[in-house]
């Protein structure tokens, strides 16, 4: 959480979604996705392809798949991040990096 206090020093603010976005990132876990619905706060494309990057690096690409699916179900647009971390994904288990 180095980043978000540089980012509170530098004066600049994080709405709750990007700070929500940063603790998944940090904890990869879909946990803190279902807490995110339950307190009423959505997930956005940010916080969507942290989980899928941190599924892809853990080499769950069915999970990592199945969500991706999931994300566009909901109207969530992926961008060329979400694509660059499925395809990663993809290429660890291809290559096997």
């Amino acid at each position: 959480m180095n980043l978000v206090r540089e980012m509170l020093h530098k004066n600049m603010f994080l709405s709750d979604v990007d700070v929500l976005s940063l603790m998944v990132y940090a904890k990869r876990t879909l946990d803190l996705l279902k807490e995110m619905h339950h307190i009423g706060q959505p997930a956005n494309v940010v916080t969507y392809t942290s989980l899928l990057d941190g599924l892809c690096k853990n080499q769950n690409l069915h999970k990592a798949t199945a969500l991706f699916m999931k994300m566009k179900e909901w109207g969530i647009q992926p961008d060329k991040y979400t694509y660059t971390a499925l395809i990663d994904g993809h290429l660890i288990i291809i290559c096997n990096i």
